[in-house]
């Protein structure tokens, strides 16, 4: 839980300079500061910069500046915590949140939350979000109003062979650049909608826009030759991990699970440790019975989107 203990006449809130930003964040970078323990930083910037080999020296940096604002709490002439604010149509995202190590325990993070929620209500924003590690969003964000985004995924812990469905041909069409995106963002809306059923457009855009999906290869799953799905596979130490969006019509369906599977066989090498997450509570529902038989698990997300409406005719 978020510590209750500050006073709020305790601490002040001013913006960061730009130099301030610029050692900040290579502060983060370094490992020398930390985020807070129930935030995770940086999942709203483009994964191509946050993925990049200059990024921790040069990308992050200049993101941070260009793209966020950032605020700092003092305690005299202690920095306590930082929080780093960006704008994204209606909605203002917490990019990231710091507290100081020793002030952990002094209620810093829920009183830069608390600001971050005054300055969306400054700046007229209908909600604000963010994204926790893990499951189950602390109690605290539950108390405060705020509502979670799909929250689970299939885990597989080594994957050593699919059964591909028989009776379905399907391809793999591959996409690159601004074809990959803009795939991934029409089937991603399309699947929230459905399975999330968001309050509004906004909120639908925010949550499609899902920290599951990463820099990696992309390809339309083709039927009938025609696209049913967009997938897209990363990879990395801990494993590959594979994010699908559909449309609700072809949610747990043979064709889209011929895809699935045609992806794992041919592109990810056996045994690794595969999670695969479905763009929507729903799909996720509908597919949940046939990975299962293939040696996938259900667990909690480790990355959960989380959102608060702001004024009472929202949500």
């Amino acid at each position: 839980m978020l510590a209750e203990k500050l006073h709020e006449t305790d601490v002040r809130i001013q913006p960061l300079t730009f130099l301030q930003t610029v050692q900040i964040v290579r502060m983060l970078s370094a490992s020398e500061i930390e985020p807070a323990p129930h935030l995770a930083p940086g999942h709203a910037m483009p994964s191509w910069l946050r993925d990049a080999p200059l990024a921790p020296r040069l990308g992050l940096p200049l993101y941070h500046h260009w793209a966020t604002c950032g605020f700092v709490a003092m305690s005299g002439t202690q920095p306590v915590g930082w929080v780093f604010l960006r704008g994204w149509r209606q909605v203002l995202y917490v990019e990231t949140l710091l507290v100081h190590t020793a002030w952990r325990e002094h209620g810093i993070e829920a009183h830069l939350l608390r600001f971050a929620e005054e300055q969306a209500r400054e700046l007229h924003r209908r909600w604000i979000g963010l994204t926790v590690d893990g499951g189950d969003e602390p109690e605290w964000f539950r108390a405060n109003g705020y509502r979670r985004g799909h929250w689970r995924v299939m885990v597989c812990p080594q994957l050593t062979a699919v059964p591909e469905p028989t009776g379905e041909r399907v391809e793999l069409r591959r996409l690159y650049g601004g074809a990959a995106h803009r795939a991934y963002l029409s089937f991603s809306r399309q699947d929230v909608l459905t399975g999330e059923q968001p309050a509004d457009d906004i909120l639908t855009r925010y949550l499609a826009r899902d920290p599951y999906r990463r820099s990696g290869r992309s390809w339309h799953i083709m039927y009938s030759r025609q696209p049913i799905a967009y997938v897209n596979l990363s990879t990395s130490a801990g494993g590959a991990t594979v994010y699908v969006a559909a449309a609700q019509g072809w949610w747990g369906s043979a064709p889209l699970l011929a895809g699935i599977a045609r992806v794992l066989q041919e592109h990810v090498s056996a045994p690794a440790r595969v999670t695969i997450r479905l763009a929507s509570t729903g799909h996720h529902e509908a597919a949940r019975e046939p990975l299962a038989a293939w040696g996938f698990e259900e667990q909690p997300a480790t990355l959960v989107r989380l959102y608060k409406p702001l004024d009472a005719g929202t949500g």
